[in-house]
């Protein structure tokens, strides 16, 4: 019986930066359903793996798989369709635009889809809102919301066209350590509905709720086994 094609698969990743290794030789695979946790310390190039991983730097060697999807084979148009529909993006910064309105900035991932705004859309962002408890709160500017509502907005957005894979970088490093709890917990009930998540964090306790810990260092991911082995 064959097995299904991992959620994401990484061979012999690597990346220099003038001149300088960070990434060096990284292979990890991530199954469907997983939830993995990247630990390392600050600069041991964790960003830099998920901007690979994400198809938002595609100056790397190596083969980068997400479901099977080859992304150095995939033109920007098809890259673009694969980040806003197939994988869900939350970072450190939120990345909100203050020009609209949080209904507005959850709704972006419609408007680079081929399938463009329909009235189904709207009401699906009107529901991932209140999926993460900031239903009523459409109308609001990002400037009006807390950062920890900022952060939930976001994750509304990356959820908007029901993506397989989410992945987050250091999605709690700008909260405080309740609402950071808050946003921890959110993203566990997502992978107990399923949802493959891959997170980068500096931070033990989002390593602790997560099914496997890998770590990053010296340019290498291992694995780090159990959560309490984050460090």
């Amino acid at each position: 019986m064959s097995h299904p094609t991992p959620a994401l698969e990484l061979r012999s990743v690597e990346k220099s930066h003038g001149g300088q290794p960070v990434l060096r030789g990284c292979d990890l695979t991530v199954e469907r359903g997983d939830m993995v946790a990247l630990v390392g310390r600050s600069g041991s190039g964790k960003s830099t793996l998920l901007s690979i991983i994400a198809g938002l730097d595609r100056r790397y060697t190596g083969s980068v798989e997400i479901f099977g999807q080859d992304l150095a084979k995939l033109d920007d148009r098809r890259l673009a369709r694969l980040r806003s529909v197939e994988v869900g993006l939350v970072f450190q910064s939120f990345q909100l635009l203050d020009h609209l309105n949080t209904l507005e900035n959850v709704l972006l991932p419609a408007y680079l889809s081929d399938g463009g705004m329909t009235t189904a859309l709207r009401l699906r962002a009107e529901e991932q809102l209140a999926r993460v408890g900031m239903g009523g709160f459409g109308q609001r500017r990002p400037s009006e919301l807390s950062g920890g509502q900022r952060q939930r907005v976001a994750i509304a957005r990356a959820l908007l066209l029901s993506p397989q894979l989410l992945l987050g970088d250091e999605p709690t490093g700008n909260l405080d350590r309740q609402t950071g709890a808050e946003v921890i917990a959110l993203f566990s009930e997502l992978h107990r509905t399923g949802l493959t998540i891959l997170l980068v964090t500096h931070e033990s306790r989002v390593a602790a709720v997560a099914s496997r810990v890998v770590r990053l260092e010296e340019g290498r991911v291992s694995d780090g086994g159990a959560a309490e082995a984050s460090g």
